[in-house]
């Protein structure tokens, strides 16, 4: 409950920030699309070299990730506001199983479908600290006037989920099997946010990269019914830990 209380307080915070800020805040729209890196040490070592043999040379390493936000810029150096994000990757196989006839005997190799899958949604509060205006004066040029970096922080809470969906061969067995387990933990973010202002009109559009490190470890998976998901008296975790790489567009108003 410790951490939630903290994201608590950082909210709050903000929203005050918000009520008594003197500077007209401007409005903006954020979307991106991000590759993410991640450990999945847990996952990989419990599951896939133990569990699944076909998916033993096949390890959860990367992933893909979108993310929306809306945010106020209280000043030229300084956004708040909130965001919410969708994250996944995804390895298939292709089991064999063997009809057999009448006498038990193997008689033909079949193939089924095997996919594993990891998700999790997040959201939270986000700030950008835009250093580039230190940067700036009379004499900056029009492109750099147009251009703005500084370093992001994210905030929140994610919601994981880890399914595993094998549908053996129809010749074969005719039982679809699938299991799903979930879990949760705060969610952050830290990174560089670098945008060209390419449209300066009733609209303003940037197009920019983001880049950092994201921190977002799960507690123990359990299943619909509660029961935390152990193999060989291991915990099975999710560990969306790792550098992130993406392009955003951002519309202002």
């Amino acid at each position: 409950m410790k951490r939630y209380n903290i994201l608590l307080i950082i909210l709050l915070v903000g929203m005050s920030s918000f009520s008594f800020s003197q500077v007209k805040s401007n409005l903006s729209v954020t979307a991106s699309y991000s590759v993410n890196r991640f450990k999945m040490s847990s996952l990989n070592a419990v599951v896939a070299d133990k569990l699944l043999d076909n998916f033993s040379d096949e390890k959860m390493k990367t992933g893909q990730s979108w993310q929306a936000g809306l945010s106020y810029q209280f000043t030229k150096m300084w956004d708040f506001g909130i965001y919410g994000g969708y994250q996944f990757s995804t390895q298939t196989s292709n089991p064999s199983y063997y009809k057999l006839n009448e006498y038990s005997l193997p008689i033909e190799e079949c193939f089924g479908r095997q996919e594993l899958r990891v998700e999790a949604l997040s959201v939270g509060i986000h700030s950008t600290i835009y250093l580039s205006q230190l940067f700036q004066n009379d004499q900056t040029t029009s492109f750099f006037k147009r251009l703005h970096w500084g370093p992001e922080l994210n905030l929140g809470i994610g919601f994981s989920k880890f399914t595993n969906d094998e549908q053996p061969s129809e010749h074969v067995l005719e039982t679809r099997m699938y299991s799903s387990y979930s879990g949760n933990s705060v969610q952050s973010q830290v990174g560089l946010n670098i945008e060209y202002n390419f449209l300066q009109s009733s609209v303003f559009a940037s197009l920019g990269i983001r880049g950092g490190y994201q921190f977002f470890k799960t507690n123990a998976l359990t299943d619909q019914m509660g029961n935390e998901w152990k193999i060989e008296n291991e915990k099975v975790k999710l560990d969306f830990s790792g550098f992130y790489l993406g392009v955003y567009l951002k519309l202002s108003k």
